[in-house]
């Protein structure tokens, strides 16, 4: 799961950090321009990616707040995995509990039949 939550920007065939950094500080050649535009026309994650990066006034803070948003996807992932386990350790817990109880429950009516 991990691997593939590594880049909000990872995706197969879409445009990565660094293209799109590059496109921002105006680092692509006119063939490169032309690719990213065309793709960013079919790809709405990437449309709304680059739309979100244009959006930020300081461009050098970019890096950052792509390294908290990774934090913040990771954190809330490990939570929610946590999550999971805690519920699979009840569900569990509750099959054994109620297997006791019919086991319970099978030998008190064979204890209290065979004693009439």
């Amino acid at each position: 799961m991990k691997k593939n939550i590594s880049s909000i920007f990872d995706e197969s065939g879409c445009l990565g950090e660094r293209q799109m950094m590059d496109y921002l500080h105006g680092r692509l050649n006119e063939k490169e321009m032309h690719a990213l535009e065309a793709h960013i026309a079919d790809c709405d994650f990437c449309n709304e990616a680059l739309e979100g990066l244009m959006q930020v006034k300081n461009k050098e803070q970019i890096p950052v707040i792509v390294k908290q948003i990774h934090r913040q996807v990771h954190r809330d992932l490990r939570a929610r995995r946590l999550r999971r386990r805690k519920v699979k350790m009840y569900i569990g817990l509750s099959f054994v509990v109620i297997i006791i109880l019919v086991i319970l429950l099978i030998a008190f009516l064979a204890e209290y039949y065979t004693i009439k």
